[in-house]
């Protein structure tokens, strides 16, 4: 019997074990959420929008009672949203690369409080345009981990009551806010409010360190893009998704490939990047115009709370609206009351005196800035969740980088257009870009 030959020693790779990844895709992470979590931590985001919510609103008033004009108010917000854009992308890296929670809403919280105090001593209009574009940089840093918090602590099956939740705090927040500025200002002066809105973040950031805490089993950033409410939630809170940065190449196949007979991705975003302009112009001019045309700040106030309140309202009829007559229908009725709207401002404006526009006011800009708004919104919403596809991540990057352009180009160019050619030009001119964006969307087949 021959004698065995000795076994060679095993050449094969030892096993590896590879460590769990930081975070979990969404169809196992659905388990994950406990039943019944507590969901207190929400509150910590009402006395956060009190804060921010008047700040649309007072930056540019605050400005022109420093000596600036309309282009220093137009430099200032273009600068504000132009910070926004790499502030969208690093905290999206970090929520990614770190899984953080409560730390990354803690340091927005605190650091956001930290700027609305320093505004008090910012004495010049370069001085506020800076540490506003600070709140925006570090405000931003919020906004992903709190919506990634409602599902990760709620079950997947109270998803959308849970983001209904959290959208329904956050308008109470701005609300509140809002309406304490009418009532602060028309007694008190303006500079002095930056104290107290101080005091509502310091009371957001306690809540937050008693109630906020980090999830066992944390869901990776792309889930947000897979569930409509979701989406919707977190796009309302910022316009800017960077899932993916989108490269040159994606924007060239989306120029080149994309406007064919049945694709509504091109018309689409051709027509939301329109959109975005014509806000960028109105709402960077709206206060300042108001205020110049000899508004008291209260009542400058007072027309913006009217048309977050009736935006709020609106929100809640706004499915039922787009049910009975599709998204695209209702979109493009939206649009045509919105530019209406901005019309019957910039008419009130250049024609007649500060009581005539101010009741005008009250009318068109809720019409504008409310309903019309809340119905365009979602219906524009549900048709970017259908045309996502299998690349939500490039094509967020690229929607997110039209939005951004076009609300820096809108910004921008309003502050000229307003010194040179008056308020009224520039509404009417956002007016125009409405109505593009409106006959764009007939291109859109869904």
């Amino acid at each position: 019997r021959p004698t065995p030959r000795p076994r060679e020693p095993s050449t094969s790779r030892p096993l590896k074990i590879t460590p769990k990844p930081l975070s979990m895709p969404l169809y196992i992470a659905q388990l994950a959420a406990p039943q019944g979590e507590d969901q207190r931590w929400m509150w910590a985001v009402v006395p956060f929008n009190m804060a921010l919510g008047p700040l649309g609103t007072f930056i540019p008033i605050y400005i022109l009672k420093l000596g600036g004009n309309a282009i220093t108010v137009g430099l200032a917000v273009t600068l504000y949203n132009g910070m926004a854009i790499p502030a969208s992308i690093i905290w999206g890296l970090a929520v990614d690369a770190t899984g953080w929670r409560r730390k990354l809403v803690l340091m927005s919280y605190g650091v956001t409080t930290a700027m609305l105090f320093l505004l008090f001593f910012a004495r010049d209009a370069y001085s506020v345009a800076l540490t506003y574009a600070a709140i925006g940089i570090f405000s931003a840093a919020s906004s992903t981990p709190i919506s990634l918090l409602v599902m990760e602590t709620a079950p997947k099956e109270k998803w959308a009551s849970a983001f209904s939740a959290l959208n329904l705090m956050a308008s109470a927040g701005v609300t509140a806010g809002l309406l304490f500025a009418t009532l602060y200002t028309s007694a008190f002066s303006m500079r002095e409010m930056m104290i107290v809105l101080g005091v509502f973040g310091l009371s957001s950031t306690a809540t937050a360190v008693l109630l906020i805490k980090d999830p066992p089993l944390p869901l990776e950033r792309r889930s947000l893009s897979m569930h409509p409410a979701a989406l919707s939630s977190r796009l309302l809170s910022t316009p800017l998704f960077f899932l993916r940065i989108p490269r040159l190449r994606h924007f060239y196949r989306f120029a080149k490939e994309r406007w064919r007979t049945g694709n509504p991705t091109f018309p689409l975003y051709l027509s939301l990047f329109l959109f975005y302009v014509a806000s960028g112009l109105f709402n960077t001019m709206i206060s300042p115009g108001l205020y110049t045309k000899g508004l008291t700040e209260s009542e400058v106030f007072a027309v913006i709370m009217a048309g977050y309140v009736v935006q709020t309202l609106s929100f809640h009829i706004s499915g039922k609206f787009i049910e009975k007559r599709g998204e695209k229908v209702s979109a493009r009725t939206a649009l045509y009351l919105r530019a209406l709207g901005y019309s019957g401002i910039a008419f009130f404006v250049i024609f007649l005196g500060a009581i005539e526009t101010l009741g005008a006011s009250l009318v068109f800009y809720p019409l504008a800035a409310g309903f019309a708004y809340a119905v365009f919104y979602a219906s524009s919403n549900v048709m970017i969740f259908k045309t996502l596809g299998a690349h939500a991540g490039t094509n967020l990057g690229i929607y997110s980088s039209l939005v951004s352009v076009a609300t820096l180009l809108g910004s921008f160019v309003s502050g000229y257009t307003s010194f040179y050619l008056g308020y009224g030009f520039t509404y009417l001119l956002a007016a125009g870009f409405l109505v593009a964006c409106a006959e764009t969307l007939k291109w859109v087949k869904l």
